[in-house]
């Protein structure tokens, strides 16, 4: 794909330290002064089997969506293997998709990578995004 096509909005920047930090896509200030109604979706390492066992609990996932649409608007990672974790978010060129596909996706156990989708859930519960991220008849089930 040429650079030309590249949204330069969705190149991940990873700064590489002993605690790497990872992001793409819009900060909370940018979508905010975008006009869009933010969802957070957040998830600590603390809660991730992958980190207990490695004994490296620093760092967290966080995504930004569209309330409204469900879009991924941008991504936030702290923590180890946080600049390789980030390439996930630019893989979908369809932001209102990748939300989703995250949602349904099958990750190795234990893997930090999990957290994509504990995050995803708890966007979708803390903001009644439900339907958009998990589709209709999940949203249903859940209620």
């Amino acid at each position: 794909m040429s650079s030309k096509y590249r949204d330069p909005m969705w190149v991940p920047e990873v700064m590489y330290s002993a605690l790497e930090l990872a992001r793409i896509g819009m900060s909370d200030e940018q979508a905010d002064d975008a006009g869009f109604d933010v969802a957070v979706g957040f998830s600590p390492f603390e809660s991730s089997p992958r980190a207990l066992g490695q004994d490296d609990v620093d760092g967290f996932i966080r995504l930004l969506s569209d309330q409204e649409t469900g879009e991924l608007l941008g991504g936030e990672l702290v923590g180890r293997d946080a600049g390789e974790l980030i390439h996930m978010l630019s893989l979908v060129t369809d932001r209102k998709a990748i939300v989703r596909h995250l949602t349904h996706a099958s990750f190795n156990h234990p893997a930090r990578a999990e957290e994509f989708r504990n995050a995803t859930g708890t966007m979708a519960m803390g903001w009644g995004l439900q339907e958009r991220i998990f589709g209709e008849e999940l949203s249903i089930a859940l209620e």
